[in-house]
């Protein structure tokens, strides 16, 4: 699904760009870009390495932190990453 998503990409993009009849040089053409096939690639490729956990009997999110342990013992809400934590 992934390598046929990245296939079709280009031509997603371009599609959008005729349809909405901008300039070949327009600077909105990167939006369609991070608002089709980009984010499409991106959860695609969190759902695979979710399912490579799962069938490897492991939990998708093993290794990620969901907060911080402020100086006063309490927790900050933060979103959680694979390498750390990020405010959100």
């Amino acid at each position: 699904m992934q390598a046929a998503t990245a296939e079709a990409a280009e031509a997603w993009v371009r599609a959008a760009v005729v349809y909405k009849r901008l300039p070949g040089d327009s600077p909105l053409i990167g939006e369609e870009w991070i608002t089709g096939p980009y984010p499409v690639l991106t959860s695609l490729g969190a759902l695979t390495a979710s399912i490579t956990a799962l069938g490897e009997n492991r939990s998708p999110v093993d290794g990620f932190s969901f907060g911080q342990h402020l100086a006063d013992g309490s927790r900050s809400a933060s979103c959680p990453t694979a390498s750390g934590t990020a405010s959100c």
